[in-house]
């Protein structure tokens, strides 16, 4: 009975060991997914050592003949890049000295496929002197500046305009006392003139005794542009024409304010210059100009 118990016991103990040693063995499930693939090791091939040695135009083709025919043609390609580019700083180099004479010696030195650009030496920009303009007029002598009348000139003041120094006529106006400033580049074109001389007052005293009018037929609006041109023209002949016919119209009807307002600046313009050009009194020439209408 001892031993029968003895195996039982015996059995019981091995049954609760292979208990224990599958419930810590891991249970892999069978999946009916195929598994992951391995990846294959990729085996290196040994690299072969070449020396860098420069290359020659003729030993391209021999040297590289195992070589894909796109990497020979790369390279070919290069090399002719390369003597351009030799080619093309060399002629620039040369045509420098002929246009500009002195120039440094070029140090090229390589920096992979680029070569530094040689220093040039530049002459300083040496300004052509301007050619000095004649001023017509001499310093308080009288011209007749268009549209304003009769002044007298001042000075000649030189300002600095964008950099630029510019000789400028200081005129003084004698009808209302301002100063004009006239480049004097630019005389001619503003139309600055001199007096009048004395032997041109009678040629004046002509045109205002004529009655016929200079502007006829036309409406107001189209008259007085007319006779502004002719004020802002600066001829004495002109303004004694615009004083005449605005005379002669007052006489058939009366006049706007604007054609007032003109005939008053023509007036003060033609009397300031006669008086100017005769060397006589504004009242003396104010009058004879009023002997002449009352006359007509």
């Amino acid at each position: 009975m001892s031993s029968k118990k003895n195996k039982s016991r015996k059995l019981k103990v091995s049954a609760k060991k292979t208990k224990k040693s599958v419930a810590q063995k891991p249970v892999h499930k069978k999946s009916a997914t195929k598994g992951p693939k391995m990846k294959k090791k990729a085996i290196k091939k040994p690299a072969i050592k070449t020396k860098n040695k420069p290359v020659k135009k003729h030993e391209v083709t021999k040297k590289h003949e195992h070589a894909k025919p796109h990497e020979q043609a790369k390279k070919i390609e290069l090399v002719k890049k390369v003597e351009h580019v030799k080619k093309t700083e060399h002629i620039k180099h040369q045509e420098h000295i002929k246009h500009h004479g002195h120039i440094k010696h070029p140090q090229h030195v390589k920096h992979g496929d680029h070569f530094k650009k040689p220093e040039h030496v530049t002459a300083p920009i040496k300004e052509k002197p301007k050619a000095k303009v004649e001023i017509p007029f001499q310093m308080g002598e009288f011209a007749v500046y268009p549209a304003h009348g009769g002044g007298k000139i001042e000075e000649v003041e030189t300002k600095t305009i964008m950099g630029e120094k510019m000789e400028f006529l200081v005129i003084s106006i004698l009808d209302t006392g301002m100063n004009v400033l006239v480049p004097v580049n630019n005389i001619a074109n503003v139309g600055l003139r001199p007096v009048i001389k004395p032997a041109k007052v009678k040629e004046v005293y002509e045109v205002l005794k004529q009655k016929k009018r200079s502007v006829v037929g036309s409406t107001w609006n189209r008259r007085y542009r007319e006779y502004m041109e002719k004020i802002k023209s600066g001829s004495v002949f002109e303004i004694a024409e615009v004083l005449r016919d605005l005379i002669v119209l007052k006489g058939d009807k009366d006049l706007s304010f604007g054609e007032r307002k003109m005939l008053d600046t023509a007036k003060n313009l033609l009397i300031k210059e006669l008086a100017l050009a005769k060397g006589v009194n504004e009242k003396k020439i104010e009058a004879e100009i009023l002997k002449i209408f009352s006359e007509a």
